[in-house]
């Protein structure tokens, strides 16, 4: 999936990164504390080890993975996933089976996306009876920073390890067989740093990693587990992506037959290979494809039947000028007298006489582009036409939201602008240029193109201000 070019981080519920093998938004191991879509994912995995203690030939690992998640609040993923290895070596093999499942809170703060993820697991195991005391946990804290067509993210956490409960045979089992374990009898602190970059819609990325082993006899830093990983990701079709991952492991290993402790012994050279299928993406497009904006109400109105003039009638000359006391030329005005109404359009001067104006009490309201509303009582009697002179009082500037909406290549793009919860809507120019007035406070801003991913952000719009908002859209897959 690849990253959406944006100068701003979207608001909840859209995900911008690619989709890791463990379904939440991330590189390969990193993850990226955004909203999920809700995926299902399936990895592939083929990894080779040196030959362990005096066996001959290759460690040969097969994996498989099955994952999902989904956003089931705002600012809250859920996760989970099955894990399959199937391991070859020195005329003997094995399957074990594994499974976890994660919870990844997340929010913004400034230009930053800040995250924590709670995940426990059990590693793979023959015999179940072991699956309960050798459950762990694993606790991260997630920051991310994306830029133009680009990210950033870092990970740490530490790991509660209980996994070797799964190994309480161990010492009874040949190095090979203790390698296809991969179970641990040290907790470890977790590290890592990735960042990916977005090429002609396919996502490139990379990452180093690492689980930092600690504890009485933990083997040295060198030899706990370090990682670099590179892999590229591309949308197939609006739901369908596809991912290629290469591993390399750089550290050293440690004694791995008794009395030696068990410790994670990874393949030193991995490829995996992944498809993402993404729910939401059929009904997202058939929105944007079939949806019609709400019809516009017609303003034309047949105007109101005006009643005949009483008998007892009188004249009604008016005048407004604005604050400075000049005269004020294409103003309004309503005049309501009982059964009475009455609009009038002022001269050029700012005046109008009205004839035949009923005599008792009433109102008149006038108004002007850019004035504030004036309402005034009337009181019109016989013998003497009535006068009023109305000084209306300007406006200040209105707040405002402008910006510019183009394609990843600097396209400008015709693009649909909405204002929540105004319900404030305009269009783009074909130049992707837009301009709306809107009163101060806080909104979301909903910018949508034909066949591009839309986007929603925050913005706070202060009195007399004006807020820019630039987006850049990345098509639809």
């Amino acid at each position: 999936m690849a990253i959406p070019l944006v100068t701003a981080a979207p608001a909840a519920g859209e995900q911008s990164v690619g989709t890791a093998s463990d379904a939440q938004p991330g590189a390969h191991r990193i993850g990226v504390p955004e909203p999920a879509a809700p995926n299902l994912v399936g990895t592939f995995a083929y990894g080779l080890t040196e030959a362990q203690g005096d066996a001959r030939g290759l460690h040969q690992r097969f994996a498989l993975r099955l994952a999902g998640a989904a956003a089931v609040l705002p600012w809250l993923n859920v996760g989970a996933a099955l894990d399959g290895r199937f391991d070859v070596h020195s005329h003997d093999s094995g399957a074990v089976l594994g499974g976890r499942v994660a919870a990844r809170a997340f929010t913004e703060w400034h230009k930053l996306e800040l995250g924590a993820e709670l995940a426990g697991w059990v590693p793979g195991s023959e015999q179940l009876s072991t699956l309960v005391r050798s459950a762990s946990v694993d606790a991260r804290a997630l920051l991310a920073a994306r830029f133009a067509q680009s990210f950033v993210a870092f990970n740490a956490g530490y790991r509660f390890d209980r996994s070797a409960a799964a190994g309480a045979n161990a010492a009874l089992l040949s190095p090979g067989d203790r390698l296809a374990l991969g179970v641990s009898d040290f907790d470890a602190v977790l590290l890592g740093i990735g960042g990916g970059v977005d090429v002609s819609g396919t996502e490139l990325f990379g990452e180093a990693s690492c689980d930092w082993l600690i504890g009485r006899g933990a083997p040295p830093f060198s030899q706990s587990p370090l990682r670099l990983a590179a892999g590229a990701r591309r949308a197939l079709s609006d739901a369908v992506s596809a991912e290629l991952v290469l591993e390399a492991l750089l550290s050293g290993r440690p004694q791995s037959g008794p009395p030696a402790p068990l410790v994670p012994r990874e393949p030193r050279g991995a490829l995996f290979v992944g498809a993402t299928y993404r729910f939401d993406a059929t009904r997202r497009g058939a929105a944007l494809t079939n949806g019609t904006p709400a019809p516009t109400p017609d303003a034309s109105k047949p105007a109101p039947p005006v009643a005949p003039p009483p008998a007892a009638v009188t004249s009604l000359e008016l005048t407004v000028v604005d604050d400075t006391g000049a005269p004020l030329p294409g103003a309004r005005a309503h005049v309501s007298v009982g059964t009475y109404e009455r609009d009038i359009e002022l001269d050029a001067a700012g005046h109008h006489r009205e004839e035949q104006v009923p005599l008792g009490a009433g109102k008149i309201v006038v108004t002007a582009a850019g004035f504030e509303t004036s309402e005034r009582s009337l009181a019109l009697a016989a013998g003497a036409p009535g006068e009023l002179r109305a000084e209306l009082k300007a406006l200040p500037p209105p707040s405002q939201v402008r910006g510019f909406v183009r394609s990843f290549g600097g396209t400008g793009l015709a693009a649909r602008i909405r204002i929540e919860p105004l319900g404030v809507a305009a269009a783009t120019g074909e130049d992707g240029r837009f301009q709306i007035d809107v009163p101060p406070g806080g909104y979301d801003i909903v910018i949508e193109a034909n066949g591009y991913v839309p986007q929603r952000r925050k913005i706070t719009v202060d009195v007399q201000g004006v807020v820019i908002v630039n987006a850049d859209l990345s098509k639809k897959k």
